[in-house]
């Protein structure tokens, strides 16, 4: 068995930036022909090494655009790299895109039952585990109410509580987690010190270095797609802000 719970070679990827419209005729005409006449390649990520150790809280920061949502998309199998490659060994969890995992007209507890199956638990783990999740994340009085009439806080709640009740081998946030209120954020905050303990692999990106010295044990830098940097969280969050004038 690795060591590493997560291994990136040389990864890159590319988007297209369309710089013209194209709702004119002669420009559809073009499009046609030459589908990327007026699109310019933009690079979010480019020859990007990484090696996530087993049980190892890994820190990304970087400035807005800097590539780190497109890593941990790419990391969490969410977007395909456009070169290098990524290879995962466990369990992955994501909080990222699961906003269209849910179903709107569906109820709390409904939603449950799906996100627990997305999150690899079985109908009789979700339904060992349905109390103990609505407790953690306190939405009892909403369990039977339809999921499009509790706020995006309640809902992002949800999500979460039921993500990290899952069985969990490697957890890839982007942002740490927003659940509202000063206790349910204190419990969200536990719950995650407690994965690291039992020896979960957390990768998480933020723009907050204190929350991420909190957090992890390790910090790479992300700029202009490329990785500056990795250090330790004090170390990495100095260089980092020196590098943007800021002391």
């Amino acid at each position: 068995m690795s060591d590493y719970a997560i291994e990136a070679e040389d990864l890159g990827k590319r988007f297209y930036l369309q710089t013209r419209s194209s709702k004119t005729f002669p420009r559809r005409v073009l499009y046609w022909f030459w589908p990327r006449v007026d699109e310019k390649p933009i690079w979010a990520l480019r020859h990007v090494d990484l090696a996530v150790k087993r049980g190892e809280a890994l820190g990304v920061i970087g400035p807005n655009g800097a590539g780190k949502t497109t890593l941990l998309q790419i990391l969490a199998g969410l977007l395909a790299p456009t070169e290098g490659r990524v290879r995962v060994h466990g369990r992955i969890t994501s909080f990222m895109g699961l906003g269209s995992a849910v179903y709107g007209d569906l109820t709390v507890e409904d939603n449950l039952f799906l996100l627990g199956t997305i999150f690899g638990m079985t109908r009789a783990m979700i339904k060992k585990k349905i109390g103990e999740i609505v407790e953690f994340g306190d939405f009892g009085k909403y369990r039977y109410a339809v999921f499009d009439q509790l706020s995006a806080g309640y809902q992002m709640r949800v999500i979460a509580s039921a993500a990290l009740h899952a069985p969990i081998d490697i957890l890839v946030m982007d942002e740490m987690i927003s659940a509202g209120d000063a206790i349910i954020s204190e419990r969200f905050a536990a719950r995650m010190i407690e994965l690291r303990r039992r020896g979960t692999t957390i990768v998480v990106a933020s723009h907050s270095l204190n929350l991420i010295g909190e957090y992890c044990s390790r910090v790479i830098e992300l700029d202009r797609g490329r990785l500056v940097n990795a250090a330790k969280p004090s170390t990495a969050a100095k260089a980092y802000l020196a590098r943007h004038g800021v002391e």
